[in-house]
């Protein structure tokens, strides 16, 4: 339940076997428990505020505003406040795993950014 809840498969429509096969390429790859309690608490506890402050080059970031794992009031819209040149692109009614539910939309955006 807790790997469901994470990239809101709920609130996914399966429209092809391809989408399917993302998103079981993406549970095989994250499928431990333990795996998500150590990333969640790594970035819940860790404070990159210098860091993000010490990137110079253009910088996306991309998130989904349907995010129930991230919210993005509290990360994507923070962190392009501290980016020199960063640039936020918001994804309506997408998931926290949007990279993998929706990689028709998400990859044609962020090859059109490094090509830019």
């Amino acid at each position: 339940m807790l790997a469901q809840h994470c990239c809101n498969s709920h609130r996914i429509t399966l429209q092809s076997s391809y989408t399917s096969k993302r998103i079981a390429i993406f549970w095989t790859v994250s499928r431990t428990a333990k795996a998500h309690y150590d990333g969640i608490k790594a970035f819940s506890e860790t404070d990159q505020t210098e860091d993000l402050k010490k990137i110079t080059v253009p910088t996306l970031v991309m998130h989904g505003d349907d995010d129930q794992v991230v919210p993005i009031e509290d990360s994507a819209k923070l962190s392009v406040k501290f980016l020199k040149n960063g640039t936020l692109k918001v994804y309506k009614g997408y998931p926290h795993g949007m990279l993998t539910t929706h990689a028709d939309v998400i990859n044609p955006d962020l090859l059109a950014f490094i090509k830019a």
